[in-house]
C-alpha cells in the first residue's frame, strides 16, 4: 500500500527513475490498479548535443499523474497464491475526462495478472505478467 510521501519507481520508458507521492485520488491508501499524483525526483539525463530518437517525456520536479503497478505488500489471491515485489512502481499516465492514456510506450517491469481487469493495455505493454 502507497500513502502520501512515499518514494516510488517509475517503470515506463518516459525517462523517469524515482518519484514522491504528493496527493491520492479520491483515496488514502492506494494499492495496485490505483491512481495518484507524483513528482519525479530523478530522472535520466539526455545530451541535448547527441542525436538521438528518445523524447524527454518527464522532467524533473514536474507533477504528473500515475497508475500503481507493483507494490512491496504480499498480494493473496482467490487460489491461494501470495505474491511479492521488492519494491514499488508505477506508470505514468494522463487522465482526461472519460479515459486514461499511458505517456510511455512501453512498461519495463513484470505486472500481477490482477491489472488485466483494470487495464488490458498495460497488460499488452509489459515484458510478462505474473
Amino acid at each position: 500500500m502507497i500513502q502520501k510521501e512515499s518514494y516510488i519507481d517509475i517503470v515506463d520508458n518516459t525517462n523517469g527513475i524515482i518519484g514522491r507521492c504528493i496527493g491520492l485520488y479520491k483515496k488514502k491508501v492506494v494499492g495496485i490498479g490505483g491512481y495518484m499524483k507524483i513528482s519525479a525526483r530523478k530522472v535520466k539525463y539526455i545530451n541535448p548535443l547527441k542525436p538521438t530518437n528518445i523524447k524527454n517525456i518527464c522532467s524533473q520536479g514536474k507533477k504528473y499523474y500515475s497508475m500503481v503497478v507493483r507494490i512491496n505488500r504480499t498480494i493473496h489471491r482467490k487460489d491461494g497464491d501470495m505474491l511479492c515485489f521488492n519494491s514499488n512502481g508505477c506508470i505514468l499516465v494522463s487522465i482526461e475526462k472519460s479515459s486514461v492514456n499511458l505517456l510511455g510506450t512501453r512498461v519495463r517491469c513484470i505486472v500481477p495478472y490482477e491489472l488485466r481487469l483494470i487495464s488490458p493495455k498495460i497488460v499488452s505493454l509489459s515484458k510478462s505478467v505474473v
